[in-house]
């Protein structure tokens, strides 16, 4: 119970507010109402007591832990405290041991709103779940409020629905799918993700893209229990712009304008009508008024390596790369209103189906045949009909914001929904990365190894193994066959266990030197480019050569990404193969690599070991100072080695020439094509937290990375150009 309190002769004037206020909680809370006529009235007070003293009577503090306490307060005015001091520590206090024990009438949600300056005199309530820890003021309490309070702001009981375990007043988030994993936190920041900074590391920096790409399920969650198992449907009704900062349909309209964009090639025109499939692809460019014409009849609109002209895509497709190990790609799909471009079929990726615009019914199929499952090839068209493809084993809707996840060899058709058309991009990865593709290069690789060291493989077959191996002498029961059959099987194993007893790492070299071939060229933020090559050092200024940098002993250095190289063995010298100057196109070009010297490949190992951190040019593992500097130079001519700090301006070719007027830098001013972001992230060098995200990507169309040549009397020492 709470003590009475007892005040001097006071004649004061009320704040009809805070009476206002007052009134409410007199009427509401047990106990109040004889505290009607202390506003007013007139009371001896005994003896002064100090505000803090009155303080500590009158607001007790409940004395065991982790215990439930309800108190409603007002705020503090200050210069106002005679008038407030009644109200403000006016209070019910009531401990309880289990939140449980609160009936569902004495903790409800409150929605009556109060007016603007009763809001002022009241605090939000908040509930919060206090856990194990003690109940001291840096803890966060659970308070239980009497039904019978109107509160003006909406509290969410912590047995409801709606509470997730996240602070109240702020919007949880719901994932609908099959088995509806547990939220992984609040959601990633893409800004953050995106900004203008250095990537510290390429494959944590993936990781928190694919995060974000799968919020809010868990990451451990998602590949313990979907990754190659079973579908993923990530509902997300009150965020339907989540991914709509890649891409807009006007973005199609907007590439085809601006680019060669070439049917067959770039993009595909496809229906299917009463089960069947067509491609209506014409010959030469796709002018958009052809395009369109295709769709508003009907058909819809597949565009192939939507990353080659999509800057959004290209960079966080090459962020992805790194943290699954594969190559990421993707297409863009849409499509009119109540209608269907594809057959049901089964494909060879991982697919991400992430939903831009409008809404699509999916549904999905388990493969009938067990060799189909985790297929290493795409299906042929299936007929709903025909093929008895049976009942879907799920059907949705899709919609802007959603992602649905299923893994390869998932039959799967979608159709878009009526009255809305469909705009999705589907992100694939683990394409050719089975462990049958690495058997299949360890085992050819293996063999060609052991062949040349053991004579044996060489020698030649028995004339007569044909007599009593095969089919046919399969189930000989002659004893002679029989013990031939045995002795030569039993050498063929043996032989084989040699073959497997070599080395894998031959192999993983050649699956790395296969994914360098296949990824995308890295994509720089602005301050990446001023400490590479792609920024930094020397430029043109009216005919004299201006910032020309130089690597010295003491230049800091490390690879601009960690899969970004790949040294193995070849044709019995090293080979440095890169994927900077990669197409943003699949195998657009040949898949590019530097021949080095054995010395090379020792600083090579040191660099690709100390990722992410920094290395000084002379802690390098050579001996030779001048190779030192030739090897990192070269390196960094060709993009793979970023610098901690930008090349100081060392010399000029030609002589210094004072400024005139105002005068840019130059040094970001030429960038390769393929590697410029857009024009605003270069000038104010990061991005504000209150931008939209569209703000930070520009969807401007990009060229190809092309490589440069140099002539032969520049060749290094240690590097070879191929």
């Amino acid at each position: 119970m709470m003590k009475e309190l007892k005040m001097k002769e006071v004649k004061t004037t009320i704040d009809p507010t805070a009476l206002s206020a007052f009134a409410i909680y007199k009427n509401l809370i047990p106990g109040m109402s004889k505290y009607e006529d202390t506003r007013s009235s007139t009371v001896k007070k005994k003896r002064k007591k100090s505000w803090p003293e009155l303080k500590k009577e009158l607001n007790p503090q409940p004395a065991i832990p982790n215990q439930l306490a309800t108190r409603t307060k007002t705020k503090k005015k200050r210069g106002n405290r005679n008038k407030m001091r009644k109200l403000e520590h006016i209070e019910e206090v009531r401990v309880v041991e289990n939140v449980n024990e609160l009936s569902q009438k004495e903790i409800t949600p409150v929605s009556q709103k109060l007016g603007k300056n009763k809001k002022k005199k009241l605090r939000k309530l908040n509930l919060l779940q206090n856990g194990q820890k003690d109940m001291t003021p840096s803890h966060k309490q659970v308070q239980a409020i009497p039904s019978n309070i109107k509160h003006p702001y909406n509290l969410i009981h912590p047995e409801s629905p709606r509470h997730n375990g996240v602070k109240m007043g702020t919007k949880s988030k719901k994932s609908t799918n099959q088995e509806k994993p547990s939220a992984s936190g609040p959601r990633p920041n893409i800004v953050s993700y995106f900004s203008s900074e250095p990537i510290r590391d390429s494959v944590e920096h993936g990781k928190s893209l694919f995060e974000w790409l799968i919020h809010p399920t868990p990451l451990s969650t998602f590949f313990s229990e979907y990754w190659e198992k079973k579908p993923l449907l990530i509902k997300r009704p009150k965020e339907p712009s989540y991914y709509k900062w890649l891409m807009s349909s006007d973005t199609l309209d907007d590439i085809l304008r601006k680019n060669c964009i070439k049917f067959g090639k770039n993009i595909d025109i496809t229906s299917y009508i009463n089960g069947e499939r067509e491609t209506h692809n014409p010959e030469g460019r796709a002018h958009p008024p052809v395009v369109w014409d295709f769709y508003a009849s009907g058909c819809s609109v597949r565009f192939l390596n939507p990353q080659t002209y999509i800057k959004s895509l290209w960079r966080l497709n090459a962020s992805l790369q790194e943290f699954v190990g594969t190559f990421v790609g993707a297409n863009v799909y849409l499509t009119p209103e109540d209608s269907q471009g594809f057959a049901p079929h089964f494909d060879d990726i991982e697919a991400f189906v992430i939903q831009i615009e409008g809404k699509k019914v999916w549904k999905l199929y388990n493969t009938p045949n067990k060799d189909e499952i985790l297929p290493r090839f795409s299906s042929r068209n299936f007929n709903e009909e025909k093929d008895m493809l049976g009942e879907a084993t799920m059907e949705v809707v899709v919609e802007e914001g959603d992602l649905l996840y299923f893994p390869r060899g998932t039959i799967h058709q979608a159709k878009a929904v009526q009255g809305h058309h469909s705009l999705h991009i589907t992100i694939s990865a683990q394409q050719g990365n089975s462990y049958a593709d690495f058997l299949k290069i360890y085992l050819s690789t293996a063999l060609e190894a052991t062949v040349a060291e053991l004579v044996q493989l060489r020698r030649g077959l028995p004339t007569d193994f044909l007599s009593f191996m095969g089919l046919v002498h399969s189930d000989s029961k002659d004893k002679t066959l029989k013990r031939k059959r045995q002795t030569f099987e039993k050498k063929v194993q043996n032989l084989a266990q040699k073959v497997l007893a070599m080395p894998m790492d031959f192999a993983a070299d050649q699956m790395g030197k296969k994914l360098i071939w296949d990824s995308l060229p890295p994509f720089l933020t602005a301050k990446e480019k001023r400490t590479s090559v792609y920024g930094d050092a020397e430029f043109m200024d009216r005919g004299k050569i201006r910032n020309r940098g130089e690597v010295d002993p003491d230049t800091e250095v490390r690879l601009i990404r960690r899969n970004t190289v790949r040294l193995l063995i070849e044709e019995g010298g090293l080979r440095l193969y890169f994927s900077c100057e990669n197409s943003l196109e699949f195998h657009g070009d040949e898949a590019k690599y530097l021949e080095l010297d054995d010395d090379a490949g020792q600083a090579l190992e040191a660099l690709i070991n100390n990722y992410p951190s920094f290395t000084k040019v002379e802690d390098l593992p050579i001996t030779d100072q001048g190779l030192k500097l030739r090897l990192v130079g070269d390196l960094w001519e060709k993009g793979l080695l970023t610098t901690k700090t930008p090349l100081s301006p060392h010399m000029f070719d030609n002589e210094a020439v004072e400024s005139d007027g105002d005068e840019t830098d130059r040094s970001l001013s030429s960038e390769p094509a393929g590697f410029s972001l857009d024009e605003d992230e270069e000038e104010s060098g990061e991005e504000e937290e209150g931008e939209e995200d569209r703000e930070f990507i520009d969807d401007d169309t990009t060229e190809e990375s092309q490589s440069s040549e140099s002539g032969e009397d520049s060749l290094p020492q240690l590097v070879k150009r191929k």
